[in-house]
């Protein structure tokens, strides 16, 4: 049976590494608001500071995982586990957002996060629709950020 050298570590900082990559892609794309803009603290401020971060992250693991390989069968090796399941669904968070807004996209992704980690869904729906309008309650009407509008919302 042909083996490579692989670790789990390596895997998850591939993922961390292309969702740190494709933020710091779109965060590049945002127009500034007014003069606070021309400063520091633009709209782009958090999400590119949480991108390096996590770009950062991804680097560590990459190092830690180099230094850490283990021999794995290419035969046992499979693309089913859970955490492959959540990269897919949050490629598809991303790319569905401005298709059907905040409220829709994030309510269905928060329920099948849920329900992929064990929440039975009796229970993950309830929970995903209070959340995620908590959020939406919160940063929209107080804080007043506005948030991606899709067919519904």
């Amino acid at each position: 049976m042909r083996t490579i050298k692989l670790n789990d570590r390596f895997l998850l900082a591939l993922a961390c590494g292309l969702i740190a990559a494709i933020t710091l892609w779109d965060v590049s794309k945002f127009e500034g608001y007014g003069e606070i803009a021309k400063g520091i603290m633009g709209p782009d401020f958090f999400p590119r500071i949480l991108s390096y971060g996590l770009l950062f992250c991804s680097l560590w693991l990459t190092y830690t995982g180099f230094r850490n390989r283990k021999e794995i069968e290419v035969s046992t090796f499979s693309f089913k586990s859970e955490s492959v399941i959540f990269l897919c669904a949050l490629m598809a968070y991303y790319f569905l957002m401005p298709v059907l807004g905040y409220f829709v996209t994030s309510t269905l992704f928060v329920a099948f996060t849920m329900a992929l980690f064990g929440v039975k869904t009796k229970t993950a729906f309830p929970t995903a629709v209070v959340l995620v309008a908590m959020i939406y309650y919160l940063f929209h009407s107080l804080l007043k950020v506005q948030f991606p509008q899709g067919i519904l919302f």
